[in-house]
């Protein structure tokens, strides 16, 4: 009769939802604090592949084009202090340009 072999693996701890979170709105804190100018665009109607092009031209300028939820971006314009002129300007699909 074959024993059973019980193999020992290692599994990562997955991060919940609330750490993921947690550590994204710390990144974006990190890039509030560090940027000179901040523009909120809205990508709708953008496709993946124009994303992605955009995304590749300004990073050649030194800058970062980053979508994220609006949420997480107000948690992190808060940690900083910073107050939007028009409170509805994250409302939309916004992608902020560092």
């Amino acid at each position: 009769m074959a024993k059973a072999v019980k193999l020992k693996t290692k599994q990562a701890k997955k991060k919940t939802g609330r750490e993921v979170k947690v550590q994204a709105v710390a990144a974006l804190t990190d890039k509030v604090g560090k940027a000179k100018t901040m523009i909120f665009t809205n990508y709708r109607g953008l496709t993946h592949k124009q994303i992605e092009t955009i995304k590749k031209k300004v990073k050649t300028l030194d800058a970062e084009y980053v979508i994220t939820k609006n949420t997480l971006l107000k948690r992190s314009l808060e940690s900083k202090n910073l107050k939007l002129e028009d409170e509805k300007a994250l409302d939309q699909q916004t992608a902020t340009l560092f």
